[in-house]
């Protein structure tokens, strides 16, 4: 299941990114990226205690989960900012 979901997310950022075309022009250095790489950490770790806590999962299990969600809304968030600012593969990474 959690092969299955991290393999998703990856063809969902490959696949759909070229589909819009306006890419995003942004530095490295952006204030925004900090505020991705907080909300990505905490989606990623309350997915992964969730699994490991509730589902009884093993760590490594509940790890590949929690960063296949994180890496889902991401590129979730940057499809939708696609249309106004253009995808941000920085914003993503």
């Amino acid at each position: 299941m959690a092969k299955k979901l991290v393999i998703l997310c990856l063809l969902a950022i490959f696949i759909a990114s070229p589909v819009y075309a306006g890419m995003a022009n942004d530095e490295w250095s952006g204030k925004d990226k900090t505020l991705h790489l907080g909300v990505g950490a905490v989606i990623g770790l309350s997915v992964t205690s969730f699994c490991m806590l509730r589902s009884k999962m093993v760590w490594w299990k509940a790890a590949l989960v929690g960063t296949g969600a994180a890496t889902f809304v991401g590129t979730v968030k940057e499809l939708m900012d696609s249309s106004s600012t253009g995808f941000s593969y920085k914003d993503l990474a």
